[in-house]
């Protein structure tokens, strides 16, 4: 049995210029005009309320946390849109309206493309960009990322290349039911196909536990059609001109990940060189938020990025240091199980 939502008082809703409804949550410190914020892109299957991981971490820093939903998700109306940019163009909207003006866009896992069209689009605006085990292109010319992911999120992917109607829409449409009617089932399958430690956070932390169920019980509120389409976006071409990015850019990911492994991660880093990467031990795909959120958004208020391109070039050399010693230290251990 399903247990019934909590109400939700940290939940607002903007009226974007289309006439929709955007539904929004500030945490954190207290939003003050003008003042540097971060702007959080949350994953898929996910929603806004995936931002109260951050909640500690921005009330200790000072920094209000402004988490939306995406259209068609929790209680954002629904748009039909086939690119990255209509989203980003619905939080620069909200940005506008809340007075944000330093913003620190963090985007985790399916987020991590729509805060990076953000920084391409309104790059004015924006102070720094984060991307937390952040998911890299899956279409047909990148099939080996798609090929690197593992459990639900390789599922969902690979069914973007079916009709618009097909299984990515059945498979949302599951799990909406699942989340509405049987919380604690889904709950309980949840960890299969994720890293070790993954699973054994929403095994045994109650308190994690209840988060994942109340977010995915809201993220589904209205069904499984906006949910369906912002996969189907992410799987497809993002025309992310990355250019434009011209703020600082920090890329974190466990490098236990089986959902988004550390390949995705190294595309991140290999389009903007002058990034930082930041590969963990022994953290997997929802843990690097829970475990490191206040060092991530320490980070990114007062980490300088190189100056020149000598200085990005050996970053770029620590980048594929860290991923090789990541890669023979898997097929060591792979080698040892076999």
């Amino acid at each position: 049995m399903a247990s019934g939502p909590m109400p939700d008082e940290a939940l607002q809703t903007f009226k974007l210029q289309d006439g929709r409804a955007l539904a929004f949550r500030v945490l954190g410190a207290q939003l003050q005009p003008f003042h540097r914020a971060v702007l959080y892109f949350h994953g898929v299957p996910s929603c806004s309320m995936e931002a109260e991981a951050l909640d500690g971490a921005g009330r200790k820093l000072g920094l209000a946390v402004v988490s939306m939903d995406r259209a068609g998700i929790g209680l954002s109306d629904f748009k039909k849109f086939r690119a990255l940019q209509t989203a980003a163009e619905d939080a620069h909207q909200l940005a506008g309206h809340l007075k944000m003006k330093h913003i620190v866009l963090v985007g985790t896992s399916g987020g991590g493309p729509y805060a990076a069209s953000y920084a391409s689009l309104f790059p004015e605006h924006v102070e720094s960009l984060v991307l937390i085990s952040a998911v890299g292109p899956t279409d047909w010319s990148n099939l080996p990322l798609l090929r690197a992911m593992r459990g639900a999120d390789l599922l969902q992917f690979s069914l973007v290349r079916l009709p618009p109607m097909g299984g990515l829409w059945t498979l949302h449409a599951v799990m909406a039911y699942m989340a509405k009617k049987h919380t604690q089932t889904l709950l309980d399958h949840a960890p299969e196909g994720m890293a070790a430690v993954d699973g054994e956070v929403l095994r045994s932390d109650e308190r994690v536990r209840d988060a994942f169920g109340r977010c995915l019980q809201h993220a589904y509120c209205r069904g499984a059609r906006g949910m369906a389409q912002d996969v189907r976006v992410l799987g497809g071409k993002w025309n992310i001109d990355f250019s434009r990015i011209k703020c600082k850019v920090m890329i974190w990911q466990g490098e236990d990940d089986l959902s988004v492994p550390v390949k995705h991660a190294q595309w991140w880093a290999d389009e903007m060189p002058g990034s930082r990467l930041t590969l963990l031990p022994n953290e997997g795909h929802i843990t690097v938020l829970l475990h490191h959120g206040e060092s991530i958004l320490d980070t990114a208020l007062h980490w300088t990025p190189p100056r020149t391109q000598q200085e990005q070039q050996q970053q770029q050399k620590a980048h594929h240091k860290q991923v090789q010693h990541h890669n023979r230290h898997s097929k060591h251990h792979a080698s040892r199980r076999k």
